[in-house]
């Protein structure tokens, strides 16, 4: 057909193109959709990395499974501009871990067009309130990576959530009136570092120090 188009033997302006057999490149694909501005309905290759699939052009009708070869270092901005270009539901099962911002992470996991979300280990770029983590941690069964913004106190960091992999500096507003107790809540949130060059004095009960 594309070669047919090429050499003026064919014309093609809106028609509706639908590929019911083999598999697509997205090279050939992105040919497709630059001759119509009809729906390209096909399935694309499953040896199509995110890299590629997020160089798909227009709104499509295509069927996306991301592939093993993904499992690690891709992007929730990728993945979202792959949603984008197809009406269908993208299959995600492979993925294993996520790179984003937190509207980014979330605006994945929200989106009814990405399926096969839920154990994967998020990496978070950017600061995150206790609020937005804990909202991550309820998204996935894997681990979040990040940083807490320095400016939650203490009261708030102990309502944090799950146990991720969190950078956590203890406010200055804290610096005087942290206990033991609070100290310990927080170390226990997280697998990652607790600064606590802020911290000037603690208090503490015996079953604290115990």
């Amino acid at each position: 057909l594309l070669t047919s188009v090429e050499n003026d033997q064919v014309t093609i302006t809106n028609q509706n193109l639908i590929v019911d057999s083999g598999t697509l490149s997205v090279a050939t694909a992105n040919d497709l959709d630059a001759i119509t501005e009809g729906t390209v309905t096909a399935e694309i290759a499953t040896d199509s990395t995110v890299d590629s699939l997020a160089t798909l052009e227009g709104t499509n009708a295509y069927t996306i499974t991301i592939s093993s070869l993904d499992l690690v270092g891709s992007t929730a901005e990728e993945l979202i501009r792959i949603d984008n270009a197809t009406t269908e539901t993208v299959n995600a099962t492979a993925i294993f871990n996520i790179e984003g911002t937190y509207d980014q992470i979330t605006s994945l996991y929200n989106s009814s067009g990405v399926s096969d979300l839920g154990d994967e280990n998020i990496n978070i770029i950017g600061e995150l309130s206790v609020i937005e983590a804990n909202t991550l941690d309820a998204l996935t069964e894997g681990t979040i990576t990040g940083s807490i913004s320095a400016s939650e106190i203490v009261s708030s960091l102990i309502e944090l959530t799950g146990n991720n992999d969190y950078g956590i500096t203890i406010s200055e507003q804290d610096a005087l009136s942290s206990s033991v107790s609070d100290l310990n809540t927080i170390n226990g949130k997280t697998i990652g570092f607790v600064n606590l060059t802020n911290v000037e004095s603690v208090t503490s009960s015996i079953s604290d120090l115990q």
